[in-house]
């Protein structure tokens, strides 16, 4: 294992994490028909996606523990309950090669455009997630160059896949590292997957077995563009006819009181 090589490759893999840009980008990738949206806890609102692909629901917020070291991450998710479903947990990975982080630009199980999927093997849930359903392309390529992209990095309709810029945008992986202080993650900057101490921190996204849920559709983009431009204009609308009505009231003519109403009467 070349931890020099290891530390290099993962600093690449965060230099664009200041500028990094998420989005959902419509025809990259296959995630528009393979997540299938789910309601977890029957309030009719997006709480995961299917995979078609790996036969695993993903949790749609990437985010709801915040930074936490690889043993906290972990019993998060497997004390995880949302509705009636438990049985929650990280992604996983399948260590090939030696044991341990094998770092190459392409086709081993760490660094840049790492194993995804052979047929039924999975060799790792995220990356397959990031690079295969969500069409990503790694900030270094195979042939070793590293120039990044300019394109957003696409998220499909997850919350927080790509963290905000100070945060480092590195998700944890379940599957033990050979040794005990160690730990598998995977950038969703810019495509690597790594390791570190497991106490430091990461995100977790968890997931769980098979297809659970309620079917329930995803607003497209442009009706929430629609909606919006609604409710502006029933704003503007309203603020509009409020003004009108005060611009008539003050322009009215006033009747006046004849003043003998109100002057008393003193007898001479």
């Amino acid at each position: 294992m070349n931890y020099r090589a290891v530390i290099i490759m993962a600093i690449a893999a965060l230099t664009l994490t200041s500028t990094v840009l998420a989005a959902t980008v419509p025809g990259q990738g296959t995630w528009e028909t393979t997540l299938q949206a789910r309601d977890l806890n029957g309030d009719q609102k997006v709480d995961a996606f299917h995979d078609t692909e790996l036969n695993v629901t993903w949790l749609r917020d990437a985010n709801m523990i915040g930074w936490r070291d690889w043993d906290g991450a972990r019993n998060w998710a497997d004390a995880l309950v949302i509705g009636h479903f438990n049985d929650w947990r990280l992604p996983g990975l399948i260590d090939t090669g030696a044991p341990g982080c094998d770092v190459a630009y392409g086709g081993t199980d760490c660094g840049f455009n790492v194993q995804t999927k052979d047929n039924e093997t999975v060799y790792s849930e995220i990356a397959h997630l990031w690079y295969i359903t969500l069409g990503n392309i790694g900030y270094c390529n195979t042939d070793g160059s590293c120039n990044g992209s300019n394109d957003p990095i696409s998220t499909g309709h997850f919350e927080s896949l790509v963290p905000p810029a100070t945060d480092m945008p590195r998700f944890w992986i379940g599957t033990e590292y050979p040794d005990p202080v160690h730990a598998w993650y995977f950038d969703t900057g810019g495509g690597f997957q790594g390791f570190d101490a497991r106490d430091w921190g990461a995100y977790a996204l968890a997931l769980h077995p098979g297809d659970i849920g309620v079917a329930v559709p995803i607003p497209e983009p442009q009706s929430y563009i629609m909606l919006m431009l609604g409710l502006i204009f029933m704003a503007l609308w309203q603020s509009i006819e409020r003004k009108s009505r005060h611009n008539s009231d003050s322009i009215q003519p006033k009747k006046r009181t004849p003043i003998f109403v109100f002057r008393s009467i003193t007898p001479h």
